[in-house]
């Protein structure tokens, strides 16, 4: 943009102007673009890809021993308790949050339940849930729903205030009083999927596939404006006049 000036130059170079704005115009927008998906999406999936899978655990097993899980696969007796599932609408979202109780067939009813299959828009209030593969009753593994807080540092923590974990936390409270169970003082949030290795890799591939519509996006809006710029900035030719005498 500097080099577009007469005064440094010794010759206007409007174009060059021009190309330095759109420059950093793009620089703005990758920078706002790749905030939200690394937020939402990206610092999920770099988080899993560092904790561990368990296998052959039981829904009475207290989660705490399994701090750096990303993935269960419970015992074969572990189910989901769908007549204690409620669905909790958020009046701030309007959406609603589901949660029902994992459970095995050693746990009574007084037990604490430490683990929560989750699930947005797919209950209804009470005694149903249909999220992820819970129709499937041979399912038995599941994602973990990671704590926002846990996987930014404290500053940051703002930048991930979208998530709905809290909701969960509401659908939770919302379950105990209704069924008057007990949840265990910091449970563990399931999505309930029969293959939760691609649930882990959905958050890259989402990210990735918003990023290139939004690549192409901006790309298309670009080539408009520069083209608008250039019919402006390419000199208009002037046809010479033609003298006509009458007789």
């Amino acid at each position: 943009m500097l080099l577009s000036f007469r005064w440094l130059t010794g010759k206007p170079r409007p174009w060059l102007w021009w190309m330095g704005f759109y420059t950093i115009q793009a620089a703005m927008a990758s920078l706002v673009i790749g905030f939200f998906l690394y937020y939402r999406n990206l610092v999920y999936y770099w988080n899993y890809k560092e904790m561990r899978s368990y296998t052959n655990v039981a829904a009475a097993q207290d989660d705490a021993a399994f701090p750096d899980a990303y993935m269960f696969l419970f015992t074969e007796d572990t189910r989901l308790d769908t007549q204690r599932a409620v669905g909790y609408k958020s009046r701030w979202t309007g959406k609603v949050y589901c949660v029902a109780p994992l459970v095995d067939t050693t746990m009574s009813a007084v037990e604490p339940i430490y683990y929560w299959a989750i699930g947005e828009d797919c209950c209804e209030a009470r005694s149903d849930f249909h999220c992820g593969d819970a129709q499937d009753p041979s399912t038995r593994s599941g994602l973990v729903a990671l704590k926002p807080e846990k996987i930014v540092r404290p500053y940051m923590q703002w930048a991930v205030r979208g998530s709905p974990y809290d909701r969960y936390v509401n659908a939770v409270k919302l379950e105990e009083a209704t069924y008057v169970t007990e949840a265990a003082e910091d449970p563990t949030f399931i999505y309930w999927s029969k293959d939760p290795i691609a649930l882990k890799d959905s958050f890259y591939k989402d990210a990735s596939d918003a990023c290139t519509i939004w690549s192409l996006c901006y790309f298309a809006l670009l080539a408009v404006l520069s083209f608008c710029t250039a019919w402006r900035l390419v000199p208009k030719r002037k046809h010479a006049g033609v003298l006509r005498y009458a007789d």
